[in-house]
């Protein structure tokens, strides 16, 4: 009866029209007891993982195989799920013991937490919630700009706020995006469009019948962005881990006849397309920035950059307790290794665009998880639960309770660990094409001139890279060709059943960057694709049938060990590509440098 008239008599208080930016209600019935229902529900995480964008080929959805999250789908890890996880973490870290108290109660009900007591533990509570508040609702603007680039032009991966105006002075906006997110949430910028186009045709035989079954597909075009952004001990620099997808039609897709009577004609998809991942530290107000380049006929020379801005700031610390934020460690994004499918790749017709994505997660520093990174702060502080102290983890933050040389020695600590592990390296990868013309065959008739052609370059992409985490870029032209014709038979009929292939002109670049003594070290699987327009022939079977034979150049360099920073990483020759008319040979080159 006590609580009942206490509410009660709260309830009456409550003055009309209530400011719409107070988080709590209040009362004071008596001079020993109060009651105050206090907002929560922006500290509640309840929302979904975005649709990851696709991943290598765009004019396809290839069963949904290749939309893939390489950032790390939902987790409840990063957001207190809950009311109850939250008074979990109430009972655990006050100063007083909730059960000894005399009349004292909390309890969650629905976005709200509601507290009766007196005046000084409902301060209490009061305070806690505040400091909590402004410790995990961590405001990040993220703000994504698209502009078409020169060929030529040279760009860094980073860049710092009072620079992002002036590195892209004079270049061609095509698209802009702008959100607000927590720090370590997802958030989605895009302007896409999906067209739909006959890709293929399946045939059906029957008795004294047969029909062509048409295969509808749709192209991927526009730019889909997800950005994770983290933020850090003891700096405003802020962590990104970002996935995209950009694509755009060269024209009008075109219709070829398959030469088969009673089959429609296909639709020719001819697409720049590039997707994957990048990551980045950056300065308050900075940006990643993900250059890509080359030749027409290997994609589009194109800019993306993701600039970030914090809109709040760490609060100072609040009754001996400070949250450290460790999401930028634990995330688990990025982790998992991704190439093009090998077996894919060979096949008969070959499928380049095809990824193959581990299972299992790559670890980055050999600390992924907030137990890890607790038990060490342990070890190496001594924090421990004597005199009130604790160390608590909630929702990718760790609140430490500890007196001020401890709190002060954690802190740096894990500013060490991030100067050490959460460092960007900018990697270029560039297909340089020899200054001569040649025949255009396998082997050159004389000795190779490797004098190239500074203004000329089949391939040129800068990417920014954080340490100990998987990335992969795809960039590069597709489209397809009528590549064979199976027979099918069934009875006294017969049909040829067009087999369609991805062609691919372009880069698939998988990288792993590493710390290693003295430097940085990487894991590479690089390759290079390029496919001339095809050669039609006709069949000459008793239905028709024309196909579109191609020739497939490929070149592929690994690599695992230590980089020079200091040089240019030659990885050899490629093969002859066919660059406007005339046959150029091939060099490709790996730059990284450790911002």
């Amino acid at each position: 009866m006590l609580i009942s008239s206490i509410v009660l008599a709260s309830l009456s208080a409550i003055p009309q029209g209530p400011n719409p930016n107070n988080h709590e209600t209040t009362s004071q019935p008596t001079a020993e007891f109060i009651f105050k229902t206090l907002s929560v529900q922006e500290m509640i995480g309840r929302s979904r993982a975005p649709q990851p964008p696709r991943l290598g080929s765009l004019a396809w959805s290839d069963d949904g195989a290749n939309i893939t999250h390489l950032l790390e789908g939902w987790k409840g890890d990063r957001v207190l799920t809950s009311e109850e996880v939250l008074l979990d973490f109430l009972h655990e870290s006050s100063t007083f013991d909730f059960d000894s108290v005399p009349d004292f109660t909390l309890r969650e009900a629905g976005g709200a937490l509601m507290v009766t007591g007196s005046p000084d533990h409902v301060k209490t509570i009061e305070n806690s919630l505040a400091h909590l508040r402004a410790a995990l609702v961590q405001r990040i603007r993220v703000q994504a700009n698209l502009y078409r680039i020169p060929s030529a032009r040279t760009l860094p991966a980073l860049s710092a706020a009072n620079q992002t105006a002036s590195l892209t002075e004079g270049l061609q906006l095509i698209w802009s995006g702008t959100s607000v997110c927590r720090a370590g949430n997802q958030t989605t910028l895009s302007q896409e469009r999906y067209s739909s186009y006959l890709r293929d045709v399946d045939v059906e035989v029957a008795q004294g019948a047969r029909t062509g079954d048409p295969v509808v597909e749709s192209a991927f075009e526009g730019v889909r962005l997800i950005v994770e952004p983290h933020v850090m001990t003891g700096t405003e620099d802020l962590t990104l881990f970002c996935q995209f997808a950009l694509g755009e039609r060269n024209g009008p897709f075109a219709s070829r006849s398959t030469g088969v009577a009673d089959l429609p004609s296909v639709d020719v998809p001819d697409l720049d397309i590039c997707s994957g991942t990048f990551s980045g530290r950056v300065t308050d107000g900075g940006a990643l920035l993900l250059s890509l380049q080359g030749a027409d006929e290997a994609g589009g020379n194109m800019l993306l950059a993701v600039n970030v801005k914090r809109l709040t700031q760490m609060p100072a610390t609040s009754n001996d307790t400070t949250f450290f934020p460790i999401s930028a460690f634990t995330s688990k994004s990025m982790r998992r290794w991704v190439t093009s499918d090998t077996d894919a790749a060979t096949s008969n017709p070959p499928t380049p665009l095809r990824m193959s994505v581990s299972e299992t997660t790559k670890h980055s520093h050999g600390l992924n998880t907030a137990k890890e990174i607790e038990a060490l702060i342990l070890e190496m502080t001594g924090v421990g639960d004597e005199n009130g102290e604790f160390a608590l983890e909630l929702a990718g933050h760790l609140a430490i309770r500890a007196p001020q040389a401890r709190r002060d020695a954690i802190r740096s600590l894990l500013v060490g660990l991030q100067d050490r592990w959460l460092r960007t390296v900018s990697m270029t990868v560039e297909t340089e094409l020899l200054a001569e013309a040649d025949s255009g065959s396998v082997f050159p008739a004389s000795a190779i001139q490797t004098t190239t052609a500074s203004d000329r370059k089949l391939h040129a992409v800068t990417f920014p890279a954080l340490l100990g985490r998987s990335h992969v870029l795809v960039k590069g032209r597709e489209t397809t060709a009528i590549h064979d014709f199976q027979v099918e038979i069934a009875q006294e009929k017969s049909i040829a059943d067009p087999v369609l292939t991805s062609l691919f002109n372009g880069v698939i670049c998988s990288t792993f960057p590493y710390r290693v003594e003295e430097g940085i070290g990487a894991k590479l699987d690089l390759s290079i694709h390029h496919a001339p327009s095809p050669t039609r022939r006709a069949t000459e079977l008793a239905d028709g049938g024309d196909l579109y034979l191609e020739q497939i150049n490929t070149f592929e360099a690994m690599l695992n060990g230590k980089i020079d920073v200091a040089s240019d990483l030659q990885l050899g020759l490629g093969p002859s590509v066919e660059i406007g008319g005339n046959h150029y040979r091939s060099r490709n080159v790996l730059r990284a440098t450790l911002n």
